[in-house]
């Protein structure tokens, strides 16, 4: 989970493009570790060397105080820029951290959808459906990934209702059971990151307008989240329209 850091900044006598071994306090700032930073804390950084700049999210090491760099936007074309030996390092807060996002998919055809570019440091998202259905009577289900792909393994989780109908799987993110083919459903998910890669669910819908269902469970990543995909068990979406927000 990414930190922020009230008033610091520290300079570095560090060259080129790997990670930075951390000096003193810029004037009138603290360090680091004065303004509250620990061992493996991930926070947002920004460095200023000359004209040249970066931003991004780093891994702060108490142990000869280092920090180590993921730029997400530069002077050289979002890649890491080359110090000088004079940089300076600042814990900031970037526009995402404020803000949050959204993305939309149209569900009017395909056997899946996917959110892809989730950003970085993201600690919860928001999953809705209105008015989705299929050609087939299915489950809706879900696979959160990471850059390494989508995780079809280690979910830890149910969705069930009053009637006692339930469903589980260890392979994806059951989000709704036994919807009939073309019926109109709504739905709401929220995730929320527990630690680290680890994220916890919470589901609830109102399939063909009858009994609501609830679900939840939790899944280890092992990576940080970038995708989701959403997909019925059989047959293709035919209508509706899926949107997923985030913040930090």
């Amino acid at each position: 989970m990414v930190k922020l850091f009230n008033m610091a900044a520290m300079t570095t006598a560090t060259t080129g493009t790997g990670t930075m071994t951390l000096g003193s306090a810029v004037a009138g700032f603290q360090s680091f570790a004065a303004a509250g930073a620990v061992d493996s804390d991930q926070l947002r950084y920004r460095i200023k060397d000359g004209d040249n700049w970066e931003v991004g999210v780093g891994t702060y090491t108490a142990s000869g105080t280092l920090l180590s760099r993921s730029p997400s936007e530069s002077n050289n074309g979002g890649s890491a820029i080359s110090l000088s030996g004079s940089a300076e390092v600042y814990a900031v807060a970037l526009a995402e951290d404020i803000a949050g996002g959204s993305s939309t998919v149209p569900l009017t055809s395909g056997s899946s959808q996917v959110f892809s570019g989730i950003p970085s440091g993201v600690n919860w998202l928001k999953l809705l459906f209105s008015s989705a259905s299929a050609t087939s009577t299915f489950d809706l289900r879900a696979q959160l990934g990471t850059s390494g792909g989508l995780i079809g393994s280690g979910y830890d989780g149910a969705v069930g209702n009053r009637a006692g109908q339930s469903s589980s799987s260890s392979e994806i993110l059951l989000m709704e059971n036994t919807v009939s083919a073309g019926s109109s459903m709504s739905l709401a998910v929220y995730f929320e990151r527990d630690e680290d890669n680890k994220w916890v669910w919470s589901v609830l819908s109102t399939p063909n307008a009858t009994i609501p269902n609830f679900g939840a469970g939790r899944v280890d990543l092992g990576a940080p989240l970038t995708q989701l995909e959403v997909s019925p068990s059989a047959g293709n979406f035919d209508a509706g329209v899926a949107i997923l927000k985030w913040g930090y």
